[in-house]
């Protein structure tokens, strides 16, 4: 599988030399959906990144001070990178402990930030700190999706012109149009052209509201 951190750039489909803008959008869309379909999010970021979870082991499940617990944040922040090679270039170690603590910060953010990571690390009342690593590691998933999903609506999105926009959306409104609201689907291509990126995630949504319906039933 590939690796979160290799970056690589997504390349559209060989074109015919007498292409039109409708069939470019068409190739487009394609492009997206399958790049942002399930099965390539966890190639590119999900499983890189549990492989990294699973590999690493805790001689221990609490600490007794701030400076162990930092230490063991540290070293796991950095086993974290390395493993999914989102470092490009070696991390200093300071600079590894400071995001390490806002990665904790983010991850504990519903239950007071980095404290609560520190004080169930010394607690042990939920796992320790294992439990601290898992929440870690949600946390961290969480925004490389997102970051990957930024990655590719850029380099799709980003080289369109404006009637190339508006061929996408076109596309796009043509194809799901029964996964998309009423009231965008009322509105002209040309208004959603500079939002394409906003319009996929809500056929996104939708689809995946639809698929949690589905299985419920």
């Amino acid at each position: 599988g590939k690796n979160l951190g290799r970056r690589t750039p997504i390349t559209l489909h060989a074109q015919p030399d007498q292409s039109s803008p409708d069939d470019d959008a068409t190739v487009s869309l394609e492009t997206i959906l399958s790049a942002i379909e399930e099965e390539a999010i966890a190639e590119h970021v999900g499983i890189p990144i549990e492989q990294a979870r699973a590999t690493y082991t805790l001689e221990r499940v609490t600490v007794e001070s701030d400076e162990a617990f930092l230490d063991i944040l540290t070293a796991y922040f950095l086993h974290l990178t390395r493993w999914t090679q989102a470092a490009c270039s070696p991390i200093d170690p300071a600079a590894a402990s400071a995001e390490a603590l806002a990665l904790l910060d983010r991850a504990f953010q519903r239950e007071g930030g980095a404290r609560a990571g520190l004080d169930e690390a010394r607690r042990g009342s939920r796992g320790g700190l294992r439990h601290v690593l898992d929440q870690l590691t949600r946390q961290y998933k969480a925004e490389q999706e997102h970051k990957y999903m930024a990655r590719v609506f850029a380099e799709a999105l980003g080289p369109m012109d404006f009637e190339a926009r508006v061929a996408f959306v076109k596309a796009l409104m043509q194809r799901f149009a029964p996964l998309l609201p009423e009231q965008i689907l009322a509105e002209s291509p040309e208004k959603w052209a500079h939002h394409a990126e906003a319009l996929v995630r809500v056929y996104l949504d939708s689809r995946s509201r639809l698929e949690h319906v589905m299985r419920q039933l």
